[in-house]
């Protein structure tokens, strides 16, 4: 039997029920899916986690039909995995973005971004995929306390404290890997 389509304008216009059904009717065949893709130790409900946040933020917009909704979610969950899998097998090696001036940066410049960025990624890592969200949502998409909250459903101020939280928690542990050398 054929699921119903959900409703893209209910979805687009982030409502929280229309969400809330499309994530509990296609969360655990998902999170089946990427835990098989997935290298061992790899989180697969924290990527789907990101991926319906991510989906409901921006790719949502891009669909013209709802019965492709099914079809859309499965790609993001196959091409997300490949990427963390590419990115495990590199073995930490990130690749560093270019800086906003021309020039090149100098080897030392290079491999001291590469070592802060892998911190960074161990230190986020170290966080709940809650607050990752929430983090994801504020910086990565621009949202206000408010509009993150209403999308996990928590209050602005629960949002607030805990981004403030998150962030001083990454802090503190780039600072402990700076200071130990990065043990």
């Amino acid at each position: 039997m054929r699921e119903p389509a959900p409703d893209l304008d209910r979805l687009r216009a982030h409502d929280p029920a229309a969400q809330a059904a499309l994530f509990r009717e296609h969360r655990q065949g998902l999170q089946r899916l990427a835990a098989c893709l997935l290298p061992p130790g790899a989180d697969a409900e924290a990527l789907v986690a990101d991926l319906f946040i991510d989906f409901f933020q921006v790719y949502v917009h891009e669909l013209r039909s709802a019965v492709a909704v099914p079809a859309y979610l499965r790609i993001m969950v196959v091409r997300r995995a490949q990427r963390l899998k590419a990115r495990s097998a590199r073995q930490g090696s990130l690749p560093v973005s270019e800086p906003a001036d021309t020039q090149a940066p100098s080897p030392d410049d290079a491999a001291a971004q590469r070592t802060y960025l892998r911190w960074l990624e161990e230190c986020l890592s170290a966080l709940t995929a809650r607050a990752r969200s929430v983090l994801r949502l504020q910086y990565g998409h621009g949202l206000t306390f408010a509009e993150a909250g209403a999308q996990l459903g928590v209050s602005k101020q629960a949002a607030g404290k805990m981004s403030l939280k998150s962030v001083q928690s990454l802090r503190e542990c780039l600072a402990a890997r700076e200071s130990g050398g990065g043990a």
